[in-house]
């Protein structure tokens, strides 16, 4: 009880964290909250004033209302600041003529610039949108953040998932307030006015460019300018995919964005720089707000990102507490910093950067300490190798079940990437930081600039060497949300085990292992009944195949395919791709002579006309679903067939299903649409 006394600000930043994702997830609807916050005042307020319950045993009352109300107002600060589902609904239904005002930078695409614009004069003022301007309509340097314009478009909002595991870039959105995303034509722009409007995103954004310029001139290409770019600064616009993949397998994403290893080594190298003057007593009350501004300048030049804020918070906390002679509680500036930065905008409690951040700091100050202690090294050298290694496991075991449930994969040479990532990451930013102070000075720019380039060109060909080791990353990793619960339920219970020796969290992280095995065993028994999956990809026929032989089946290998559906095929196993011309030489495929397949289930049959069907040759064989990739013949025929259910395929004009699917529902004949139901499980 004592130890949670020192810890407050924590205490109330995860009741509040709480409630902001049950408001998220539409656990309860608005009125339940204030019910609840209503019951947590009376509870915290019979705590005092009625003295049959202000004893010592009913002391745990205070702390249950004080958590309800901090639960309640969590997500009632959601639904009160959120857009009603109503205003959404009524913007996208028919075209009509918008004001927009220019919210982000703009981002330079092949044939577009996208910008984040708040939409004006609706009924909800918090919405906005992702608009695709042509880029026959302004060039990147010709649209400023305030920047308003005319516009008659209709607002859609983005498709949500329509296979298994599929990223959910409409949820990625909305979690931003960002509901909807047009693409805009020369002709659908009324007017664009100019607004010479102050901005801190877009003067950081000016900033960031003018670095990345002076990299540029300093002689930074390629692969090391987008390193060094995102690494020092926070631009990523640079980045190829190649090297992205790289850091991806090896686990040094975190290296990538601008966060708190980043924001840490910088508050240290400020401190040391300032540390003659932060020794005298008279000086360093003046000293630390200048370091806590240098501090939050830096911060403001990344683009303050979520991981940025709560460092930099964090950090301050710290500098703040030494001044007034506080001794700093790490967990009390965590909850400090969280509860900030939710204040502000509680989505960010979804964000995966705001998730993995902390929890591989919680990691870091809960487990580091007794890993290290584990093993004792007398060599100095050896044993700031086996620190590192400590850090790294100890936030590999809070972020690894997170990493699995977003990105289904897990880094195996994560230890030897950290190895080579803290030391070299710690001298490009120190490297960098000098750069950013200099880039406007001919001469040591140049110098800074090419010990830049080196030490990037070095991170970079450590992490390309483990990426083609065998076996560096594990992919196709299946988490649902409960099971990542679990785990991290089990990992609570260990903890608790072995660090505060407690033989009752040791029985019940026994009795839930045993329980996750359970589970797991009969979710493999499930999917191992599935025949064959019909996947949504855009202009491209998917189809795989469970058995005998995992495979997919496709028209064109397709980069799409990877997007839509890599997660799901990975997970099932499924690495093998063939083109739908060859012939597979499996069961549950047979070519007949009109080069249309037939493809046979466990317990159903799937027909996959690509080419003017032969309604004869398939007078044997008993149809239960009918996909249609090729509409150029007779619609008559389809009716032969005898099918009892259609699947309008990935290949077909939006017009063209519409047709379709009037004629065929008229004819009493079930129809599915894979751009709208999603993939199809047959079995």
């Amino acid at each position: 009880m004592n130890t949670l006394r020192k810890i407050p600000l924590l205490r109330a930043a995860i009741p509040f964290a709480t409630g902001i994702s049950c408001a998220l997830s539409a656990l309860l609807n608005e009125s339940c909250y204030w019910v609840l916050l209503c019951s947590g005042i009376i509870i915290y307020a019979t705590n005092f004033i009625w003295p049959r319950f202000t004893g010592y045993a009913w002391r745990f009352l205070s702390g249950l209302g004080l958590s309800l109300i901090v639960l309640s107002l969590g997500a009632l600060s959601v639904l009160l600041t959120q857009p009603a589902p109503g205003n959404i609904q009524a913007l996208e239904q028919t075209e009509s003529v918008y004001r927009i005002s220019v919210a982000s930078p703009v981002e330079v695409k092949k044939k577009s610039i996208a910008v984040e614009a708040r939409v004006l004069g609706v009924m909800d003022s918090r919405l906005k949108g992702l608009f695709y301007l042509d880029n026959a309509i302004a060039s990147a340097g010709s649209l400023e953040v305030g920047d308003e314009l005319v516009l008659k478009c209709r607002l859609i909002r983005p498709d949500s998932p329509k296979n298994p595991l599929q990223f959910d870039y409409r949820n990625y959105l909305e979690l931003q307030g960002i509901y909807f995303q047009c693409f805009i034509r020369p002709a659908q722009v009324i007017r664009i006015s100019r607004k010479n409007t102050f901005s801190i995103t877009g003067y950081s954004h000016k900033i960031r460019t003018y670095i990345v310029d002076g990299m540029r001139e300093a002689g930074l290409t390629g692969d090391e300018l987008g390193i060094a770019g995102a690494l020092v600064i926070g631009e990523e616009r640079n980045l190829s995919q190649e090297i992205m993949s790289a850091y991806a397998a090896s686990g040094a994403m975190h290296v990538i964005s601008v966060s708190g290893l980043h924001i840490g080594i910088v508050f240290l190298v400020i401190r040391t720089l300032f540390a003659p003057l932060l020794s005298r007593s008279g000086l360093k009350k003046w000293v630390v707000p200048l370091i806590i501004g240098l501090l939050w300048t830096y911060s403001f030049i990344t683009g303050l990102s979520p991981c940025v804020q709560r460092a930099a918070l964090m950090f301050s906390f710290v500098a703040l507490g030494n001044t007034f002679g506080r001794n700093s509680n790490i967990y009390n500036m965590l909850g400090a910093s969280a509860l900030v930065l939710l204040i502000i905008d509680p989505c960010l409690v979804m964000n995966v950067g705001f998730q993995l951040s902390y929890l591989a700091l919680f990691g870091i100050v809960i487990f580091q300490p007794p890993i290290q202690r584990l093993v004792f090294v007398k060599n100095k050298y050896l044993f700031k190798v086996w620190e590192i290694t400590a850090v790294a496991i100890a936030a590999q075991l809070t972020t690894a079940i997170l990493g699995m449930y977003y990105f289904h994969q897990f880094p195996i040479y994560f230890l030897l990437a950290n190895l080579a990532v803290i030391p070299l990451s710690f001298v490009m930013l120190v490297i960098g930081v000098g750069f950013v102070l200099v880039c406007w000075i001919p001469g040591p720019d140049l110098v800074l600039g090419w010990c830049l380039q080196q030490s990037t060109w070095m991170l970079n060909q450590s992490l390309l060497w483990l990426e083609r080791l065998p076996g560096s990353v594990v992919q196709g990793i299946t988490l649902s949300a409960v099971e990542a619960w679990m785990l991290y339920a089990l990992l609570v219970m260990c903890s608790v085990a072995f660090l505060a020796r407690k033989k009752y969290a040791l029985i019940a992280c026994l009795s839930g292992t045993v329980v996750m095995l359970s589970l797991s065993t009969a979710g493999l028994q499930n999917s191992s009944a599935e025949a064959l999956r019909i996947y949504a990809v855009p202009n491209t026929t998917a189809i795989a195949l469970h058995y005998p032989q995992k495979q997919l089946l496709t028209d064109s290998v397709s980069p799409q395919i990877g997007f839509f559906a890599g997660n799901a095929l990975a997970a099932a196993g499924i690495h093998k791709i063939r083109l739908l011309g060859e012939t597979p030489g499996i069961r549950c495929s047979r070519i007949l002579p009109d080069e249309n397949r037939v493809f046979t289930g466990r317990k159903e049959t799937l027909v996959l006309v690509t080419q003017p069907p032969n309604p004869e040759l398939y007078r044997e064989v008993e149809i239960n679903y009918l996909l249609i990739e090729n509409s150029l013949f007779n619609w008559k025929t389809i009716l032969q067939f005898g099918a009892r259910k259609v699947i309008l395929g990935n290949k077909l004009s939006g017009k063209m299903k519409k047709k379709l699917r009037m004629y065929l529902e008229n004819k009493g004949v079930t129809v599915f649409e894979l751009s709208e139901t999603g993939s199809i499980a047959i079995q």
